[in-house]
């Protein structure tokens, strides 16, 4: 009995372990299941979240403004960014600063040599990267020392990008600036040799010309801050003679400016003081440039004779830069201060420039503007120098620009006024750049043309929607496209006044002008017109249309773009 007892015991104890194992094998396979769905919906959910940063960092960075802008540079300045973030980064400050002209080429430069030293790589050569470095080629000469250090770069670490800049920098000196030709070549005969000059026959000669050190020296003399980029030639640079400051004791600007604001002096003793400091090129050109704009402010010398010392010294030469921001700086301040005389005088140095060296083709399209805001075409444009320029070296909008003012001046009439017109719509960037809107330039320009509404009035239609009697269609559904929207500058009909409608409205207009904006209201009205729920808003719509009419027509609108 006792091992009867005993056998059905071990029985027992067996048959609960085998069904305790089977429960733990059950619970190991079904946590094992659930360890797979698990792995598998983190893979899925990682990609999902890799996809998505992917997709984020391919997408466009865009600047609208200013401040964008200014912390897209500080960005791009930071060492806290990947490579890649501050590339794009970059690209869109460029775009930006195409459309703006904010930041000096000079500045571009040196934020992109700053960039590339830090980055581990480089995308690959692109027609935007190619059009960016013909736009860095057109620095200041102070900064050829740092376009060097780009080409020596990718010389070390980037073929790619050193072929094409070689060849860009080739292209821009056959342009014929003096100062740039002489750097290209030098740096090409360095270090490219002979393989770069093989499309560039006319190019190659000329440094051939210069490979003995007695021409380069000769051809050097104009360009001593040059010859010091270059030790290997082992040139001496011809020290510049500086008249009537060799033996003047030369006081800081900070000393100068104290002196200069507490109005003890005469205007012309500050003048001359500022000039003689400015012709050192001792200063940054910004520095001197910002000196400039204080003292002209500081004693109105808008509203008293021309220092014959402006005249002689040609000082307004040393504010023409190659990206242009010099000459824009001070078109604002003439322009603000109502200053002809300096208006031309600057205009004056910039169009003889301009038309000798067609590096500073840029800008040509607001010099243009300025030439006849000014009333100064009479004065240009009998010379056969500068009308030839216009016509056949100046950029394409430059050259409609032109054709058009002359039908105009020529022939005035309803017709030749629209399409001059028109053409300066299109342009209200650069109007912005030299101190202008548009309702300026066209009231002193177009004179009684601009001023009459009936000429206006196939330029911006205000006609209110009405409905139509029409067979409705799904794919006929009207749709508002986003960039009709004028919600982004405040402007909505529910919880808002009258007053802070129209207050939107003036903010949309000078932002992206008054066409823009009859059209989006004009849109509003024509997608809800039939909805009844919308009377209220089609009606709000209709009555803020209406008073854009009336104010466009009495002239008080302000700044219509």
């Amino acid at each position: 009995m006792h091992d009867s007892l005993m056998k059905d015991i071990q029985i027992a104890v067996a048959s609960y372990l085998e069904e305790q194992l089977a429960k733990k094998d059950a619970q190991i396979a079904e946590l094992t299941l659930q360890n797979r769905r698990l792995t598998e919906e983190n893979r899925r959910l990682k990609q999902q979240q890799q996809s998505a940063v992917k997709t984020q960092s391919q997408q466009p960075i865009i600047l609208r403004s200013e401040q964008d802008a200014k912390k897209a540079r500080a960005l791009i300045a930071s060492d806290n960014q990947d490579d890649a973030t501050r590339m794009m980064y970059y690209i869109a400050l460029y775009r930006w600063n195409m459309k703006h002209l904010h930041f000096s080429m000079d500045t571009m430069l040196a934020l992109w040599l700053a960039m590339v030293k830090q980055a581990k790589k480089l995308p690959a050569v692109t027609d935007e990267f190619k059009h960016l470095h013909t736009q860095l080629t057109q620095c200041d000469e102070a900064s050829y020392p740092i376009l060097l250090d780009v080409v020596v770069l990718y010389k070390t670490k980037y073929p790619a990008y050193f072929a094409m800049l070689c060849a860009v920098l080739a292209k821009q000196a056959m342009k014929g600036v003096p100062a740039f030709q002489v750097f290209v070549c030098l740096t090409l005969a360095i270090y490219a040799k002979k393989e770069v000059f093989t499309n560039m026959p006319t190019l190659y000669a000329h440094v051939r010309e210069r490979s003995q050190e007695a021409e380069l020296a000769k051809q050097l003399k104009p360009y001593p801050q040059i010859v010091r980029l270059f030790p290997q030639l082992k040139l001496k640079a011809v020290k510049k003679v500086q008249k009537n400051v060799a033996d003047v004791q030369l006081p800081q600007w900070e000393a100068f400016m104290t002196q200069a604001t507490t109005g003890k002096y005469d205007e012309a003793e500050v003048v001359d003081t500022f000039i003689t400091l400015a012709k050192t090129n001792a200063y940054e050109k910004d520095l001197v440039r910002s000196v400039w704009k204080r003292i002209f402010t500081q004693y109105e010398l808008a509203h008293l004779p021309m220092p014959s010392r402006v005249r002689t010294a040609k000082l307004h030469d040393d504010f023409i830069e190659a990206d242009g921001q010099g000459v824009f700086t001070l078109l604002r301040l003439y322009h603000d201060e109502g200053a002809s005389v300096y208006s031309r005088s600057l205009l004056d140095a910039v169009v003889k420039k301009m038309v000798k060296y067609e590096a500073y083709k840029p800008f040509d399209v607001p010099i243009l503007l300025a030439i006849y805001y000014n009333g100064l075409a009479e004065r240009y444009f009998t010379n056969d120098k500068i009308v030839t320029y216009f016509k056949t070296t100046a950029s394409d909008r430059a050259k409609k620009m032109y054709q058009l003012f002359a039908q105009f001046e020529a022939l005035p009439t309803e017709k030749t006024f629209q399409l001059a017109y028109q053409e300066v719509q299109m342009v209200d960037v650069y109007l912005e750049k030299i101190g202008l809107n548009r309702q300026q330039f066209g009231s002193r320009v177009f004179s009684d043309f601009y001023n009459a509404p009936q000429l206006l009035d196939d330029t911006i239609d205000f006609r209110i929607p009405e409905i139509v009697d029409t067979i409705e269609h799904p794919d006929l559904t009207p749709t508002l496209n986003t960039q009709a929207s004028l919600v982004p500058f405040g402007y909505k009909v529910k919880s808002t006044t009258e007053q802070q409608r129209w207050d939107a409205l003036q903010q949309a207009i000078s932002e992206v002008g008054l066409a823009r904006v009859v059209s989006s209201l004009q849109s509003y009205i024509r997608l809800r017109l039939r909805d009844p729920e919308y009377t209220a808003s089609v009606a709000a719509w209709s009555q803020d249309l209406g008073k854009l009419e009336k104010a466009f027509y009495e002239g008080t609108l302000g700044d219509m773009r």
